[in-house]
Parts: C-alpha cells; structure tokens; sequence
C-alpha cells in the first residue's frame, strides 16, 4: 500500500489548480489520480481483505533467514513506463518510433498477467511487491522487515528497454519507478522459484542473497555500493518535470515532506 504520508502529497497535487499556459493539466490529474488508486507493497500472507493474516509481517521476519537467495520475478518499472507513454504519447512519438510507443503503453498488460503469481510461489520466506518507489523502497522494506542486510547484483535486475529509454528521457532511475506486478521473493529454494516462475512464462532470476551484517549492497560490475534512503517514485518525478515545472510555489507545498 502507498504510505499514509504519500497518499497525503499526491492528494495535495491532485487538487493543484489548472496552471496557465499548461493544456494538458488534466492529464497529470488523472495520472496522479490513477496512481493514488494502485495498491502496492504488499506481503504474503495478507488477507482477502488486504490486511495483514496471521503469517504476515512479523511472523515473516522471524522467517527470513541470513542464508536465504533472493529472486527477482518480473521487470522492474513497467507500471511507470506504461502510465508515462499514455500520458504524454504524442509528445514521446516525435522522438520515438511508432512500434516502440506502443510496446512501451502495452507494458501495463505484462504487470496484470502477474496478478497472481503469489499463488506460484510454493515455497518462501517473504514476498514484497515492488511497487511505489520502485525496487529502490521494496529493498527498503525487505531490510525493516527483517533488520539484517542483503546483497543484489545490479545486471540481474531485469529492465525493459523501454524503460531505459523514457527514464533516460527523463532523467530518471529506473529502479525508483512504479513497478506494480514485480516482486522480491526471499527463500531457501531460489532455483526451484525460478523454475516454477519460468515454466509458466513469467521472467524471474536469482538476482541477490540475505547477508549476516545490515548492510544493503548492490554489486555493479566491478562496483560496490551501499543503498540509499528511498527516493520519491519515477511517476512523481516525472509530473514535476512534465507538468508542473512552472508551477513551483504550489508544487513545493504539495510535496514537501
């Protein structure tokens, strides 16, 4: 689920009046609109009704384990790369084909054949949904649930192409953006995960493992560094930039913490 303290920031941006000389206002409400309605972040074992049952949340932490894999299932930020190229489709089609345009607003559907892939999943020890913030707060997450530290090798984490290119556009990090239908699933079993995940056409790897320490370190190559603080979605930067750039006394107001 969004937290309580960004549900309250993209409330206060979607009552933002229509800016002069910004024709397109509209479909930055409707965008924050939609995004304000996704659910995300969720763990295994929530009820039917969304909360946490009896196996959820703290029950999960005794269950993560500092020997465990950690598998990623799906690509990261398809969500945020489906919402941006609707939104401002013909702005992006003067700088990108046709064909890339329309694979780019079609990623949405991939996130939905996900829906449930919690029922794949035979065997884990947590399962986080990454969804606002990006893969960036779902570590976040993974590391208050559990207080002990992981690894992730970047070039494991898979990224569409489409998503490279429109957060290049954008300058922003794919790995902060809305990828609603993605998850991190922590277990003993990461190869037999993948195997269940893979059989039934949904991409997945073994991208990462628990450590014994509290350090959150993603490996890059030959890099070495340490995860920051979670930054504000892809999603929100990106009406700032597109929408709101002329606006800042009142974006200011809307977002600051």
């Amino acid at each position: 689920m969004l937290s309580e303290k960004r549900i309250k920031q993209i409330k206060r941006l979607s009552h933002l009046e229509k800016v002069s000389g910004e024709p397109e206002f509209s479909r930055c409400r409707a965008l924050i609109c939609e995004l304000s309605a996704i659910q995300t972040s969720g763990y295994v074992g929530e009820d039917s009704s969304g909360h946490p049952g009896e196996d959820s949340t703290e029950a999960e932490a005794c269950k993560i384990r500092k020997t465990d894999d950690i598998v990623i299932a799906g690509a990261i930020g398809l969500k945020g790369t489906s919402l941006i190229a609707e939104s401002v489709e013909n702005k992006l089609t003067g700088w990108f084909p046709p064909h890339f345009m329309k694979s780019a607003k079609s990623l949405a559907e991939e996130c939905s054949a996900r829906s449930g892939i919690d029922a794949l999943v035979k065997e884990c020890h947590a399962m986080i949904e990454i969804g606002e913030g990006g893969i960036f707060r779902a570590l976040s997450e993974l590391w208050d649930l559990c207080g002990f530290g992981f690894e992730i090798e970047y070039d494991k984490v898979k990224v569409h192409q489409e998503t490279i290119e429109i957060c290049e556009y954008y300058d922003i990090d794919p790995w902060s953006l809305l990828s609603h239908g993605a998850y991190i699933i922590v277990t003993d079993n990461a190869y037999r995960t993948v195997r269940d995940l893979t059989d039934v056409g949904i991409m997945a790897c073994v991208a990462g493992k628990m450590r014994s320490d509290k350090d959150k370190v993603i490996l890059h190559r030959e890099d070495r560094s340490l995860l920051n603080r979670p930054v504000e979605d892809g999603v929100i930067s990106f009406i700032k930039k597109e929408y709101l750039t002329g606006n800042k006394e009142q974006l200011t107001d809307a977002t600051e913490e």
